[in-house]
């Protein structure tokens, strides 16, 4: 993707189900839903406010979902909450300043951070897993 090839066009939707699907189980399992959802979006060829807009929204019916789930399995505690509420602001701030740096990207460089930014968090993803299996966590 990196370098521009571009991938088959059969089966386009496909991807954006099976990414979909996917994408629920990491949210339900790990609280991770990007990546799989992030590379079907830029198979699809989305232009960036179209794939921030989808992502956005995906991300908003994924963290309702699953706090529901969370919350009748008795996941979601005090300090949990607390951790949240104390987020939120960040979350927000860190949203105004994503979305001023992002207009100052090209479609090509939006799509070449986006995938440089999904490759980093799946190797720091793994790094962190091994780390925790040596440990025994």
């Amino acid at each position: 993707m990196l370098k521009g090839v571009k991938l088959a066009k059969k089966r386009l939707k496909l991807p954006i189900v099976f990414a979909g699907f996917v994408s629920g189980i990491l949210t339900s399992s790990v609280s991770l839903s990007g990546p799989p959802l992030v590379i079907a979006m830029l198979r699809k060829g989305y232009n960036k406010e179209v794939f921030r807009g989808l992502f956005s929204w995906f991300n908003v019916f994924a963290c309702l979902f699953s706090s529901v789930a969370f919350y009748v399995k008795g996941y979601l505690n005090p300090d949990s909450m607390k951790l949240a509420l104390f987020s939120l602001p960040l979350l927000i701030i860190g949203s105004g300043w994503g979305s001023k740096i992002q207009k100052n990207f090209n479609q090509q460089q939006f799509k070449r951070v986006v995938i440089i930014l999904n490759a980093f968090t799946g190797l720091l993803i793994v790094v962190s897993t091994i780390i925790k299996m040596k440990s025994g966590n």
